[in-house]
């Protein structure tokens, strides 16, 4: 099992090339610290990597993601089997996760459209 580090690294690389893949032009932000990871032609993109391919698993969101949350041009991308030939490139608006709420630290648990198109994958 990668790392964490690992993980989210090769995610971003994979979220650039989908990007770049759709005529966008991305740009990694990430150590501005403005709660996501890549601006691309004006999206605002907050990456969640994982090395399997468990699409309905939690991660976690931060409250300054949380925040952005309202914002229309924020997303999430969950990139799933990211080491694998064979990753899938989720594109996730806030409005279609279920969000539980423990203090500052906010675990999506599942998607409210679980019937997506598998248009998505890399």
């Amino acid at each position: 099992m990668a790392s964490a580090k690992a993980t989210g690294e090769k995610a971003m690389e994979l979220v650039f090339k989908y990007e770049k893949k759709h005529g966008r032009m991305p740009e990694r932000i990430y150590d501005k610290k403005l709660g996501y990871d890549i601006q691309s032609s004006g999206r605002k993109i907050e990456v969640k990597g994982a090395d399997h391919g468990k699409v309905f698993n939690g991660f976690i969101i931060e409250e300054s993601q949380h925040k952005n949350s309202d914002d229309p041009d924020f997303w999430f991308y969950r990139v799933l089997n990211v080491f694998s030939n064979n990753p899938i490139i989720l594109p996730i608006k806030p409005d279609e996760i279920n969000l539980s709420i423990p203090r500052i630290v906010y675990n999506a648990t599942s998607f409210k459209d679980k019937n997506r198109p598998r248009e998505f994958q890399n």
